[in-house]
C-alpha cells in the first residue's frame, strides 16, 4: 500500500479582478483572502461589488479604497505595520497601484450615497460577468 502524503496543499494565490486603468478614477476592494478587485469609479459603488462577491464567494471585504488616475491608493489612517502589509498586497496584485497614507481621512460630501441601489447592484453583477467571460475567451 502506498504512503499517503499528509502535507496540506500549498495555498493558492488569489485571482485578482483588475478593471481599473491609468488615466481614470477608480475604486477597489481588498478581500480577506488577499484578492484585489478594481474598477472604473462610475461603474459601481463599493457596497454593490462587495455584496456581489459575498453572495458568490462567501467572503467579506477587508478594505475599500479609491484609486486616483495616476494609481495612487489613499488609505486613512493606518499604522505602519498594517500599511506595509497592505502596500505589499496591492503591489502583488497590480504594480500600477501605489499606496499613500495620511494622518486623517478627508471629509466626504453630504450627498455621497451610503447604499447601492438594486439597479447598481445588478449593473455591477452584469459588468463582472461580462469581464470574466471576456477574460476566459
Amino acid at each position: 500500500m502506498a504512503d499517503l502524503d499528509d502535507s496540506a496543499p500549498a495555498p493558492r494565490a488569489p485571482d485578482h479582478l483588475l478593471w481599473w486603468n491609468p488615466g481614470m478614477s477608480g475604486k477597489g476592494i481588498l478581500y480577506h483572502s488577499g484578492m484585489v478587485c478594481t474598477w472604473p469609479e462610475e461603474e459601481a459603488h463599493h457596497q454593490a461589488m462587495s455584496a456581489l462577491h459575498l453572495e458568490r464567494a462567501g467572503e467579506h471585504a477587508r478594505l475599500y479604497f479609491l484609486v486616483s488616475p495616476d494609481g495612487k491608493v489613499h488609505l486613512y489612517p493606518r499604522d505602519g505595520a498594517e500599511a506595509s502589509e497592505l502596500a505589499a498586497l496591492l503591489a502583488s496584485a497590480d504594480t500600477r497601484l501605489q499606496l499613500i497614507t495620511a494622518d486623517r481621512a478627508p471629509t466626504a460630501p453630504a450627498s455621497t450615497p451610503s447604499v447601492a441601489s438594486p439597479r447598481e447592484q445588478r449593473r455591477a453583477e452584469w459588468l463582472m460577468w461580462q469581464r470574466r467571460g471576456a477574460a476566459l475567451a
